[in-house]
């Protein structure tokens, strides 16, 4: 048995030199629409960038670099876009479609991208699977789902600012918005953020905000396993509640000494304001507050 297996691999091994070469795939796409009487744009891609501006039209420019390098049956690889208007609506669709590629010691590289430019106001949606997303300078409503990648936003400042992800990260800069979260497992990290609205859930990673408050909320906030952790700036207003049935809470509050809570944890922050609920079921809790003044204090 192992002398025919190493007689099939030694027949591979000198065939394979006839199999050995090289196939590009190389396509661009820029297509341009006028923007009027447009409130929504749907985006599905693997590696999208959407970007806002002052200019009334939806401009799209796609790139598709494939190479393929080695011992491999020849096969086909395509990329295109389909873009279709149907009312207020702007449909952005990425199709790939590959079939009859095999081979052995085979290399492939690609350089991949859709970036979109939208007026600032415009709704957006994007979806990806496994997927690079970054998003800048929009000030409609902005959904983003997406299974397994990563997520850049930054400056984001709609009515309502949405992600949901299965695995991966986000990671979102100068957002101002109202911010619903949820993701199973990953990280997700808020620098900078003023927050009118928070619903965040999470059933494994980690979370990280660095924001403050500027509405009567809900804030809520609901994890499984992991750790959750709020910095709140200076000048934040708030009555906070957390609670961890299997776990810690550690905070860092002006006029208390950093301590450590095994259960429950309240307090009202710069007088008292809107409330932020926090449930935890096992992991951690960190909360802190003004590290800004601790560090002039310091």
């Amino acid at each position: 048995m192992k002398k025919g297996l190493f007689i099939v691999f030694l027949v591979a091994m000198l065939a394979a030199p006839a199999w050995a070469h090289t196939e590009r795939f190389d396509k661009v796409i820029d297509k341009a629409f006028d923007a009027s009487g447009l409130s929504r744009v749907s985006i599905k891609a693997e590696n999208l960038r959407v970007e806002g501006w002052d200019i009334d039209s939806v401009v799209i420019h796609a790139e598709y670099h494939v190479k393929r390098t080695g011992w491999f049956l020849s096969g086909t690889e395509s990329y295109d876009l389909d873009i279709r208007k149907s009312g207020s609506t702007l449909r952005i669709w990425e199709e790939q479609e590959g079939s009859g590629i095999f081979g052995i010691m085979m290399n492939r590289t690609s350089r991949n991208r859709v970036v979109v430019r939208v007026p600032h106001s415009i709704t957006v949606d994007v979806k990806g699977d496994d997927c690079s997303l970054s998003l800048l300078d929009l000030s409609g409503s902005v959904r983003v789902e997406f299974d397994d990648g990563r997520l850049r936003a930054e400056n984001i400042t709609g009515p309502e600012f949405r992600v949901h992800f299965s695995d991966g990260s986000a990671k979102l800069y100068q957002i101002q918005t109202s911010l619903d979260v949820e993701f199973d497992d990953g990280r997700f990290q808020l620098r900078d953020g003023e927050l009118s609205c928070l619903r965040l859930h999470f059933s494994d990673g980690r979370a990280e905000l660095d924001a403050g408050i500027s509405g009567e909320g809900p804030y809520r906030v609901r994890f499984d396993d992991g750790r959750f952790d709020w910095t709140f700036p200076e000048g934040t207003a708030a009555d906070i509640e957390a609670k961890m049935s299997d776990g810690a809470i550690t905070t860092d509050f002006p006029g208390l000494k950093r301590n450590r809570h095994r259960d429950n944890f309240y307090y009202s922050l710069g007088g008292g304001g809107p409330s932020i609920n926090i449930r935890g079921e096992d992991g951690h809790i960190y909360l802190e507050a003004y590290p800004e003044m601790k560090k002039r204090v310091d």
